[in-house]
């Protein structure tokens, strides 16, 4: 049995009908890596490998390595011209095929690139879509505004060395996160807000300042972004005064 995708002949459009089939819900993940994520050159997206390849093995009918691990093809994932992600420490996210948390991607990091290139943590999601695209991208996303907004404001941002400097009490509504419910816990439930609006945001070469954010409550988040403006704290404040 042959080892590399020329001896098994899987191409990179076995691939891309891989991630295809996840993407739509037709294939069902088997597996996880926990620690290598393809990215789709198509749109820039991160998949978790190991559920690529199997959902690959599975529509093209060309057999894998038994119980391959996820460095097995890694050099061959360059030769198909796939760039990808290795984290550091190895466990489950919600990437891909579970979800999409773009804060795990601050989690340490090598980007191996197809060319050849290797950077240390310098995944960024890709430049925003207009949200006509982000409405049709299915299976579980959720770019709604409010969403994409996140996605875009955590996008190769330190979000929790900015928590940390900021403090972890939430700018609307006074929750004092660490006292409450721990610093671990309060460092994953509370949420960094941009104070830019989000059409306002350039694509890229922007420098990043705690300054640009304020620390809230998920709950304090989404309200924020039913005001006019996004970084009306004031206004925050007296929406949850008036327990509206």
């Amino acid at each position: 049995m042959g080892y590399s995708f020329d001896e098994i002949g899987i191409t990179a459009g076995d691939i891309l009908a891989g991630i295809d089939g996840l993407r739509t819900g037709y294939h069902t993940a088997r597996g996880r890596s926990k620690k290598v994520f393809l990215i789709d050159y198509r749109d820039g997206y991160l998949w978790d490998l190991k559920p690529v390849l199997r959902a690959a093995e599975t529509i093209s009918g060309k057999k894998l390595y038994p119980n391959f691990t996820s460095d097995r093809y890694r050099k061959d994932l360059s030769k198909a011209g796939f760039s990808y992600l290795v984290f550091k420490e190895a466990r489950v996210r919600c990437l891909g095929v579970s979800g999409f948390d773009p804060e795990e991607v601050a989690d340490e990091h090598d980007v191996f690139f197809a060319d050849g290139r290797v950077g240390e943590n310098c995944f960024e999601y890709p430049a925003a879509l207009p949200l006509e695209r982000c409405e049709q991208i299915p299976f579980g996303y959720e770019f709604k505004v409010g969403r994409f907004h996140q996605a875009w404001e955590r996008r190769g941002v330190k979000s929790r060395k900015i928590k940390d400097h900021l403090g972890l009490i939430c700018k609307g509504c006074g929750l004092d996160a660490v006292a409450r419910f721990g610093h671990d816990n309060a460092m994953s439930c509370m949420d960094l807000h941009h104070v830019k609006p989000v059409a306002e945001m350039p694509v890229q070469g922007r420098s990043y300042h705690s300054e640009d954010f304020v620390v809230l409550c998920a709950t304090c988040h989404r309200l924020i972004q039913k005001l006019k403006s996004p970084n009306d704290i004031e206004g925050l404040r007296n929406l949850v005064d008036c327990g509206v």
